[in-house]
């Protein structure tokens, strides 16, 4: 059965509290920082997206364009930091 991931990378230890709102970063041999949580569905990893934009941690400035982009994209940005949803 296909699976999907939300992930999220980021090059260097500065955007430690961006790549955060993702989820708790993993340190890389190379210094840079990785998000990656599996789902079963991409319904599943859609909602985990979804929940992070309506939990109040961040004010967006429009938040149905980024439902709108997880929705049709299969992605979001924050603060330079792009989640990414992928079938693995």
């Amino acid at each position: 059965m296909k699976q999907f991931s939300v992930s999220a990378s980021a090059p260097t230890n500065y955007q430690l509290n961006a790549i955060s709102f993702f989820g708790t970063p993993i340190r890389q041999s190379d210094g840079s920082l990785l998000v990656s949580i599996v789902f079963d569905t991409e319904d599943d990893a859609k909602a985990y997206l979804h929940e992070k934009v309506n939990n109040g941690s961040v004010d967006f400035e429009d938040t149905d364009s980024v439902h709108e982009c997880i929705e049709e994209l299969g992605y979001m940005t924050y603060d330079g930091i792009t989640a990414i949803i992928d079938a693995i």
